[in-house]
């Protein structure tokens, strides 16, 4: 299905796609090549089920993506994706397309990547359990606020520079609980019993050292650092307990005020 007049759009009823052993042939189940497309799922589900065993499809990383955005500030809202072999919303490349707003959707067994879009994106109150990449990545100046993430292969979040990344969970994930550039508030956030760090904060150009700021965020039970951080990031009021098999709970930055790790305020 192709949405290529700017307009609204709302579902009816589910969209769901049977495929034999998990390849289906098509390249998306929408796709929106118009700008301001306004896309409401209307609680409904876009699936897919294999035919042979009756469950989700797995397909490889090459598969089907649920929808496929490269028209600029389209927005998708409340609804639901399983079973997508690749990724649940995608942006088109190169470039990819910019000012996607995600809104009250909810992903499970995602093959690749939950949520892969453009800058100046704003994904807000989605939940994305079980995909097989990064549960959501966003570029530059994006606002995501309000979503979890568990049980991904990689990173829970990828975000990109000048950002504001606040009261999201992320765990049970492979990889980091969030990674986030410079120049971006980090804040409210919840990292918990993830595969590495639970959040590393970083920057764009290691040459030249910006940072951002991270306060009151919850890192727990992370296998790696709670905070690794590049960069002059300042970090304040964030509690940051039992990550590192109990060895050191922040690596880098520049400590503020408030911080507790362990039972000890302050972060050595």
């Amino acid at each position: 299905m192709t949405l290529s007049a700017s307009t609204s759009y709302r579902l009816t009823s589910n969209l769901s796609f049977n495929s034999v052993l998990g390849q289906p042939s098509m390249s998306a189940f929408i796709s929106i090549e118009a700008d301001h497309v306004q896309l409401d799922l209307n609680g409904f589900s876009i699936l897919c089920s294999n035919v042979l065993t009756g469950q989700p499809c797995t397909g490889s990383p090459t598969g089907t993506d649920g929808i496929y955005v490269t028209g600029g500030q389209a927005r998708i809202r409340n609804g639901s994706f399983r079973g997508i072999p690749r990724t649940a919303i995608s942006r088109g490349f190169p470039g990819g397309a910019h000012g996607t707003h995600v809104e009250d959707v909810r992903m499970s067994n995602i093959g690749f990547r939950g949520v892969e879009v453009g800058h100046r994106a704003h994904i807000r109150s989605s939940t994305i359990s079980v995909c097989g990449d990064t549960g959501i990545t966003a570029g530059e100046e994006s606002v995501v606020v309000g979503n979890r993430v568990r049980e991904c292969g990689n990173s829970g979040f990828f975000i990109g520079r000048r950002s504001r990344v606040q009261d999201n969970v992320s765990a049970f994930n492979g990889g980091q609980g969030f990674t986030v550039f410079d120049d971006s508030l980090v804040q409210g956030n919840v990292a918990s019993t993830n595969g590495l760090a639970g959040f590393q904060l970083t920057v764009t150009n290691i040459g030249v050292v910006p940072g951002g700021l991270a306060r009151e965020n919850v890192a727990t039970g992370n296998a790696s650092f709670g905070l690794s951080i590049i960069g002059d990031w300042v970090f304040s009021d964030n509690v940051i307990q039992l990550n590192n098999s109990g060895g050191s709970q922040t690596s880098g930055g520049v400590q503020g005020t408030g911080n507790v790790c362990g039972t000890t305020p302050g972060c050595p």
